[in-house]
This record gives C-alpha cells, sequence and structure tokens, in this order.
C-alpha cells in the first residue's frame, strides 16, 4: 500500500481520503481472495461494486467512493486501462434535500460552542477548512500578518472575520458595513485582480473599492456579495511594491493612477 499513498500524497489529496481510498482498495483485494489487483479486469470491479450495493447496502455515494478508489489504483498506481466498468448494480440515491443553516442559526450554534470548539466551527464556518484540515492545524500553518491560514503547504484560505475587515475599511477611511465579514480571494498575479471586479460589477455587484496598489504590496479590490459580505480581490505581494505606513488612501489613488 506505499505505492498507493505515495500517489496520493503527490498529488495533494486530503488525509481522509487517502485513508478511505487505502482502505477500499484492501477491501477490493481482500474481496477477490487476495489476487494482485493486475491480475483482474473490469467484470471483477463490476463484481465488487455490485456486493456493497446488495450485500453491504451502502449508499450511493459510499459506492462511488469505492469506483473512485479502485480507479485510482489502476489509473495512477498500476498504470493499467481496465476499460469501461459496465453491469454495476448500483446503490439507491433517497431523495434528500440540502440543509443549509441560515446566517441567525449558525450564529446560535456559535454562540452555545466555548472555547476551542468555538474556535474550531468558526474557523469551519469562516474559512471554507474541512473538519480534519482544521484539526491538523499547527501554528507554522498560520500566516498572522496576512490573515490566512496555509494548509500543509498546499493551499490557502483566508480567515478574515470583522476584526479584520474593521482594520482594512480603516484605511478606506470608512466603517465595516454592520460588522459584515471580509473574505479574500487570493488570486495568482496582480494583472488577475482587475478582470474578475470589473466582471462582477459588470454583472451587477456592488463595487466597494476600486483595485489599488495597497500598502502592504497586493493589487486589491473589493466587492460585495447578494448577502451584503465584503468579498476582496487580492494578487501575492509584490515586496518591492511594499510601503509603511500607507502614503495614500484608496481614494487618492483613484486620481492619481
Amino acid at each position: 500500500m506505499g505505492q498507493v499513498r505515495l500517489a496520493i500524497r503527490v498529488r495533494h489529496y486530503s488525509r481522509r481520503t487517502e485513508e478511505a481510498y487505502v482502505g477500499w482498495i484492501r477491501r477490493f483485494i481482500v474481496f477477490h481472495d487476495k489476487q494482485h489487483p493486475s491480475a483482474l479486469k473490469a467484470t471483477h470491479v463490476s463484481a465488487f461494486l455490485s456486493s456493497l450495493a446488495s450485500t453491504h447496502h451502502v449508499s450511493a455515494s459510499t459506492q462511488n467512493q469505492a469506483l473512485s478508489a479502485v480507479l485510482f489504483l489502476y489509473r495512477h498506481v498500476l498504470s493499467i486501462d481496465i476499460g469501461q466498468v459496465q453491469g454495476i448494480v448500483r446503490a439507491a440515491t433517497p431523495p434528500r434535500l440540502p440543509v443549509v443553516l441560515t446566517r441567525a442559526e449558525v450564529s446560535a450554534v456559535l454562540a452555545e460552542l466555548k472555547g476551542t470548539f468555538n474556535l474550531l466551527v468558526a474557523l469551519l464556518y469562516g474559512s471554507g477548512l474541512r473538519l480534519q484540515e482544521a484539526l491538523n492545524l499547527r501554528v507554522k500553518d498560520l500566516e498572522m500578518e496576512r490573515g490566512q491560514i496555509v494548509d500543509q503547504g498546499n493551499a490557502s484560505f483566508a480567515v478574515d472575520n470583522a476584526a479584520l475587515a474593521t482594520i482594512y475599511n480603516a484605511e478606506w477611511r470608512r466603517p465595516a458595513p454592520n460588522n459584515s465579514v471580509l473574505l479574500t480571494a487570493q488570486l495568482p498575479t496582480r494583472d488577475a485582480v482587475d478582470a474578475p471586479y470589473a466582471a462582477l460589477v459588470g454583472a451587477g455587484h456592488e463595487g466597494v473599492q476600486v483595485p489599488y496598489d495597497t500598502f502592504w504590496g497586493a493589487r486589491y479590490a473589493v466587492v460585495r456579495d447578494p448577502e451584503g459580505h465584503s468579498v476582496g480581490l487580492e494578487s501575492p505581494i509584490n515586496e518591492a511594491k511594499r510601503s509603511w505606513p500607507p502614503s495614500q488612501s484608496p481614494d487618492e489613488s483613484r486620481t492619481s493612477g
């Protein structure tokens, strides 16, 4: 299974996905009396997946995860094309509506949580981290100056809250509207900020701040989403363009640049 784990890690899959894939691949091998997967064909894959639905009565999502794990084994570990997997007895998909909490309900949940649990759930809600990603966070994953979490060097999440929104808006010489949360989308280049801003404003979103060069060295703009949140668009920091303290406000940069 070492080769499977290595193939998963070089593709930066989550640890939870790694454990799930390894587990399904083991079950697939045991199901076929521990034969080497290279000796098996698409019909063997179909038989394994069908047994999950007919014998073990797994959900459709569980069966799909097992299929993804086995296909990953053949495509990325063994480099074998097993062709189309057909004739699978599919697990039933029950009708179900997604349950999404309102902002008031989320606030009520957070109000009942204290200490570490409150911090963890607030991170999940505010940054989009998965549960296992949040549980595995270490101090080295926090970039306090930029207000970001860097998860194992693979992805960045903006950890912006009402207090941070107030700090940003203080430079714009206006209060944060209703303490709304300011989310920041990290864009790949400085040139990538202006075009999305123009497209979003053109689509009817409110432009809160036109693109400008910030004192911390990034290109930055802000639009407001339909729920009233201020959403920042930020390029990577260019150290050559960093200045402290700010020599001019964004309003002044509109006329000068």
